[in-house]
């Protein structure tokens, strides 16, 4: 029997929560986490000026079941160049900023400052982006729950 036919296609036995698709799979279906997470940043404004500050606000909810994630917030410079946002500053590349979180269900905050950045004299003029995701714990990329960017300029 088909998953969408047995109503199992918003469900998953597997690990990284991905939804059944084709015949049903054996084990137990849980809700998949991507359903329940909700990610979303924000800028204080959209153009700055070296010399400017540039605040970073990130929301998150989690609703329906509980789940381990990692947090990413990162920074795609003008020259393609990416930072993320790290415990202690920025680093150049992809990391989490928070690893192995516990998100519970019911859980929501935001939108909370997460920096407060001077921007340099000699910041490259051009489109930047700041990128928030949620993923699943240790999966990167392949396991992103729920993922927001916005955009700003520097001039």
């Amino acid at each position: 029997m088909a998953a969408a036919e047995a109503g199992l296609s918003d469900l998953s036995t597997r690990t990284d929560g991905v939804p059944d698709t084709g015949v049903v799979d054996i084990g137990y279906h849980y809700p998949t986490a991507g359903d329940y997470i909700d990610v979303s940043c924000s800028l204080n404004a959209v153009v700055f000026a070296p010399g400017g500050t540039l605040q970073g606000f990130i929301s998150l909810e989690s609703r329906g079941v509980d789940v381990k994630v990692d947090v990413f917030a990162t920074i795609v410079m003008a020259s393609g160049l990416i930072v993320s946002l790290m415990q202690n500053g920025f680093a150049g590349g992809i990391w989490p900023w928070y690893s192995d979180l516990i998100l519970l269900s019911g859980f929501a905050a935001g939108p909370e400052m997460v920096f407060d950045l001077i921007i340099p004299a000699n910041a490259a003029s051009g489109n930047y982006t700041f990128l928030t995701a949620i993923s699943r714990a240790g999966m990167g990329n392949f396991g992103i729950l729920a993922s927001d960017q916005c955009q700003f300029e520097i001039n």
